[in-house]
């Protein structure tokens, strides 16, 4: 609410106006899907061993084309887009992961977008 709060008619229809969000149109996405991971170390970077680390979250908007699934992660933020995709890349790592695992599907046909909703830029991870 505080974020609305904070932008004016004209941002929100720039943000309305994002091409990409625009393509969403009347198609069946998931927002706010809920996910609950388990990895293993070497699945997080780290060496054969160990415990499990089990990671909850909830992915703002995922939806299938023709090519596989896409996240779309959305961000209020006054950061660059170079700062955002090395802020959360491991975010987007973590999410393709979550998707790959719970759909059963290759992680290579996941697509992942940061959009800011503060300067409606969109970002591709």
């Amino acid at each position: 609410e505080e974020e609305c709060a904070r932008l004016s008619s004209e941002q929100l229809k720039k943000i309305a106006d994002v091409p990409c969000l625009k393509a969403l149109a009347g198609k069946r996405c998931d927002r706010e899907r809920k996910f609950l991971l388990s990895l293993t170390p070497k699945e997080t970077g780290g060496t054969d061993g160990g415990t499990a680390t089990i990671f909850q979250g909830a992915i703002d908007l995922l939806f299938t084309d023709g090519n596989g699934y896409v996240i779309y992660d959305y961000k209020f933020s006054g950061l660059s887009k170079e700062a955002l995709k090395e802020k959360y890349a491991p975010q987007i790592e973590l999410y393709k992961d979550a998707v790959a695992k719970g759909m059963r599907v290759d992680r290579a046909s996941i697509r992942a977008k940061i959009i800011n909703i503060k300067s409606a830029e969109v970002i591709d991870m």
